[in-house]
C-alpha cells in the first residue's frame, strides 16, 4: 500500500515517538507535543509509518532563511515503498501553500538515497560543505539542497 502525507496531530504523538526511539535509542529526546506543528505523517491504511518536519527558519543563525525540510524517519519495513516520497511531496504542497518560493533540505553527503530521492523532486545542490546549527555530519559533510517554486 502506498503511504500518503498529512499533517500529524496530537493522535499521533505515540506512533512518532515510537519511531524516534526505534531510530535513536541512544538519543536523548525532546517531547514531541511542542513539535507537533512542524510535523507530517505517513501513513499506510491507518498506520503511521513515518514522519518528517517542515519549519520556517528565520533567525540569522540560520543561512539562508527559509522553510526547511527535515528530519525524515521511516519504519524499516516501510523504506523503499513511497513512504519517503509521500513526506517529501506532502511537505513541499504545505510550504508552497504557505508562499515559500525556495525550499531548502540539507544532508550528510554519505546519505546517498535521500540524495537521489530529493534530486527526483528537482532539488539541486546550492553549498557544500554546509553547516547547520545543533547538526554534526557524522563520516560526511553537510550539503545543502534548494527546489524553487515552478508556476
Amino acid at each position: 500500500m502506498i503511504a500518503s502525507c498529512r499533517p500529524a496531530t496530537l493522535a499521533d504523538i505515540e506512533a512518532i515517538t515510537a519511531l524516534r526511539s526505534a531510530a535513536y535509542p541512544d538519543g536523548m529526546h525532546k517531547p514531541v507535543g511542542p513539535q507537533l506543528q512542524h510535523l507530517y505523517v505517513a501513513q499506510a491504511g491507518h498506520e503511521v509509518v513515518g514522519y518528517g518536519r517542515l519549519r520556517l527558519h528565520r533567525a540569522a543563525r540560520f543561512d539562508p532563511p527559509g522553510y526547511y525540510l527535515g528530519g525524515v524517519v521511516v519504519d524499516p519495513a516501510w523504506r523503499r515503498q513511497g513512504a519517503g516520497t509521500a513526506l517529501t511531496r506532502g511537505r513541499l504542497q504545505a510550504a508552497w501553500a504557505a508562499g515559500a518560493q525556495v525550499v531548502y533540505y540539507f544532508a550528510n553527503s554519505r546519505n546517498e538515497a535521500s540524495i537521489a530521492m530529493h534530486r527526483g523532486f528537482g532539488f539541486t545542490e546550492l553549498r557544500r560543505p554546509f553547516e547547520f546549527p545543533g547538526v554534526t555530519f557524522d563520516g560526511g559533510v553537510g550539503v545543502l539542497f534548494g527546489l524553487t517554486r515552478q508556476d
